[in-house]
């Protein structure tokens, strides 16, 4: 794709970025769980258009687009950059529930979707950056 940059940092910013759009759309559809009338169908629309966006090539064209226009540095810098921001935002919607199934406001057996939802984005995203941790410093032994 680019001389620029090496192609095991490309496949690996793919496999990011298609984890991201995965765990996005758990949290959205987890979302959707919450939600009542026209917003939880407006948040599956959303999760399955994340679902649906790796099949549809989107990931290919980021990865294109980064690494013909910005280079080397901002590939290294997404593969570490975007498991750390989704794990933190997927931490935070989990203080969010905990909050609030602490508090009594909230219903454990409404909101055990949620929760494994929250759990298992939490995984994929940390998955994730250890992987691109272990493969670059592989690279880097090479």
């Amino acid at each position: 794709m680019n001389k620029d940059v090496p192609d095991n940092q490309l496949k690996l910013l793919k496999v990011t970025i298609v984890a991201a759009l995965t765990s996005g759309a758990i949290i959205t559809i987890a979302a959707a769980a919450l939600q009542v009338d026209a917003l939880r169908y407006l948040l599956l629309a959303g999760g399955a258009a994340l679902i649906a966006s790796p099949f549809l090539g989107i990931p290919d064209r980021i990865v294109k687009y980064v690494a013909s226009k910005r280079g080397s540095t901002y590939v290294g810098f997404f593969l570490y950059f975007l498991p750390i921001t989704f794990t933190l935002t997927t931490f935070l919607l989990g203080a969010y529930l905990w909050l609030g199934l602490s508090s009594g406001i909230l219903e454990p057996s409404d909101y055990l979707i949620p929760v494994i939802s929250v759990v298992a984005a939490i995984l994929i995203n940390i998955g994730v950056l250890v992987y691109n941790l272990v493969e670059m410093n592989r690279a880097d032994d090479k």
